[in-house]
């Protein structure tokens, strides 16, 4: 059992093989192996899938993804369902927009940064540019949908779909 302590204190350093274990002390029935062994390799194979090996740790991580909010709408009015993510990453807050094709999905970022954002998916004709700012309070004609970041008692964006890709439109500010 000394044996078996002593290997499992050096590999949660490394990578770990059950089978080192299982030659160190094989299985007999009947034997302590069965109450002790066991438990022990279910809390190694357990340990080994959460503590990260030494490897990794001198790698530098990434921060992980964080998903905000999504919605699954007709973008470009091809009849097939597009799939719209909001998510935090490392560059910033980023809308990502999946168009369904024959192939699969084809991503395309709309936006990035604009922190602190809502992301609303919505049916509608039309999308009503703003006065404020640079805007001119132009109509513009979607397909039939939009998708729209707000910033809360800040300024909106709108993003629909045209023959030329995606278009950005200000809606408030």
């Amino acid at each position: 059992m000394r044996e078996v302590i002593t290997l499992l204190h050096s590999r949660l350093k490394s990578n770990f093989s059950v089978g080192e274990l299982l030659r160190l002390h094989p299985p007999r029935s009947g034997s302590r192996w069965w109450v002790i062994g066991v438990p022990i390799m279910t809390v190694v194979c357990f340990i080994s899938f959460v503590v990260p090996n030494a490897q990794a740790q001198s790698r530098t991580m990434a921060p992980p993804l964080m998903y905000l909010s999504s919605c699954e709408i007709d973008l470009n009015g091809d009849s097939e369902s597009d799939v719209v993510l909001l998510v935090d990453t490392s560059r910033g807050r980023e809308l990502i927009v999946l168009l369904h094709s024959a192939e699969g999905y084809a991503a395309r970022v709309l936006s990035t940064g604009k922190e602190h954002s809502i992301l609303t998916c919505n049916y509608g004709a039309t999308v009503t540019e703003t006065k404020s700012g640079q805007g001119k309070g132009r109509v513009f004609k979607t397909s039939g949908t939009y998708v729209e970041l707000t910033q809360p008692e800040s300024s909106s964006i709108a993003f629909f779909w045209t023959k030329e890709g995606f278009k950005e439109v200000w809606t408030s500010d």
